[in-house]
């Protein structure tokens, strides 16, 4: 660890970001396949994505308490999305050709605003647990210590599907790097 400012985090920021490698291509898919089978919180992992790009890394400790304090809003958040997604399944059934209706479209709004709350929150511990030490640890470690975390949230039989979303975190941040080095090159 070392000594550094606190870097400025935003829940709006963090949500932007969450939206934006939410959905595009397999993302969506591969994502919810770790939430629903793993019983790993995708709102973590895109905090683990979006802290990078903070170069802001947590602690097996700090990664243990956020996901603690999702519980509550997480439960919340399931009952809805299991809710929407059976009036899709039902509505698919009874051969509407657009399963969107208002009460879908209403369940969906509730669900994006409470995985918003619990950005916002997941920002908050985030800060605390960053100005309470002054200093946060850098990415070497912190791959590790995510990939770790993650593997453990998830449990031990859950393994492949972490790996899969550790090769998706690595095939982004690979085309992070490479936008950053084009970026480079282009303003030389």
């Amino acid at each position: 660890m070392r000594e550094a400012l606190i870097p400025r985090l935003s829940s709006d920021e963090f949500f932007d970001y969450s939206l934006q490698f939410y959905f595009p291509g397999s993302n969506q898919e591969n994502l919810m396949l770790v939430q629903d089978n793993a019983d790993l919180n995708v709102n973590i992992v895109l905090l683990m994505m979006y802290l990078r790009t903070k170069n802001v890394g947590l602690t097996t400790d700090n990664i243990y308490a956020i996901n603690d304090n999702n519980q509550i809003l997480d439960s919340l958040t399931s009952n809805i999305r299991q809710k929407r997604r059976s009036l899709k399944a039902d509505n698919i059934a009874q051969g509407l050709t657009d399963y969107k209706t208002l009460e879908y479209k209403d369940l969906l709004a509730q669900e994006l605003a409470l995985e918003k709350k619990q950005q916002a929150l997941m920002i908050d511990l985030v800060t605390f647990f960053v100005s309470e030490s002054q200093s946060y640890v850098t990415s070497g470690f912190y791959d590790d210590t995510l990939l770790a975390a993650m593997k453990s949230l998830a449990g031990e039989d859950k393994r492949s599907i972490i790996c899969d979303i550790a090769d998706i975190l690595e095939e982004f941040l690979n085309a992070q790097k490479k936008a950053s080095q084009h970026l480079r090159c282009n303003r030389q």
